[in-house]
């Protein structure tokens, strides 16, 4: 998730870039599209992104496309295998107990 979020800063245009965000609470680690702008760097959401996109290339639109199905599956990933893991560590500690 860190290498794609390094790489979506070198990206064409380069508007936007993933941020890979942590939350503490959960243990949650996301991938979620920032923007470069005059203010700090602000959360966009990817059907904001798409309205934006449609007036680039091409070639720009479909390179951020193919990012962003990449980020949706690295966050289901990493969703799963924190559902994974709590179910394990609460069938251990039910064993434990």
């Amino acid at each position: 998730m860190e290498a794609v979020a390094q790489e979506s800063k070198k990206m064409p245009g380069n508007q936007w870039y993933l941020y890979l965000h942590y939350r503490k609470d959960t243990g949650q680690y996301f991938l979620m599209w920032r923007s470069y702008g005059a203010r700090k760097h602000v959360h966009v959401s990817w059907d904001r992104m798409q309205g934006m996109l449609e007036r680039m290339d091409e070639s720009v639109r479909t390179h951020y496309a193919e990012v962003n199905l990449m980020a949706q599956l690295l966050n289901a990933k990493e969703k799963a295998a924190r559902t994974a893991l709590n179910l394990a560590k609460g069938l251990l500690h039910e064993h434990e107990s």
